[in-house]
């Protein structure tokens, strides 16, 4: 709600977010935690496979969807070494 503090002057405040705001958060975060649960497997998939885990979770972790296909298209090439 809108209250006139003056001439052109308006306060508008409003603490009743409707729930978007925690709703928002919430997915905020489990974007973030999926990402770095995605990371932490690239890691081992990459390890598995003989390539340099550390190196495809980091582009996995900060290359965001272009690094999730990149990974997900490289590692076909890749034959699961040692099981």
């Amino acid at each position: 709600m809108c209250q006139p503090l003056g001439p052109g002057f308006l306060s508008c405040t409003s603490r009743d977010h409707g729930g978007v705001l925690p709703a928002l958060v919430f997915f905020i975060v489990a974007l973030w935690i999926a990402g770095i649960l995605l990371a932490i497997y690239a890691t081992r998939d990459m390890d598995r496979r003989g390539q340099s885990g550390c190196l495809w979770g980091a582009l996995v972790l900060f290359g965001g969807c272009i690094g999730n296909l990149f990974w997900l298209i490289q590692r076909w090439r890749y034959p699961v070494v040692g099981e």
